[in-house]
């Protein structure tokens, strides 16, 4: 798949506890092979950008004091290459199908 269909954004702060709730979540879904997964990190000091980079997922960093609610997500949304943004908290599960 030359284009994902969805570019999955999330910025993130202090996430490593949410992540492995939220990675193996994603995982499941079934539209996860059509999508991509940018973070921006807002300069986490635990293991977040690290636990990211190890499953290869694209990771931007910016500085605590620069994080605004909607322009780190026009930054989000600035690298996304999908044509669909679907925007996540750190800490939102999505459902699992039954």
């Amino acid at each position: 798949m030359d284009t994902p269909r969805y570019s999955i954004l999330i910025p993130t702060l202090e996430a490593e506890a949410d992540l492995a709730r939220l990675l193996p979540a994603l995982r499941a879904q079934s539209e996860w092979s059509a999508s991509e997964l940018i973070v921006v990190d807002s300069d986490s000091q635990d293991c977040t950008r690290q636990v990211l980079r190890r499953e290869g997922l694209r990771v931007e960093r910016i500085e605590r004091g620069q994080f605004r609610h909607g322009a780190t997500r026009n930054l989000l949304a600035s690298y996304a290459s999908a044509p669909l943004c679907v925007f996540l908290s750190q800490d939102a599960l999505p459902a699992q199908a039954d």
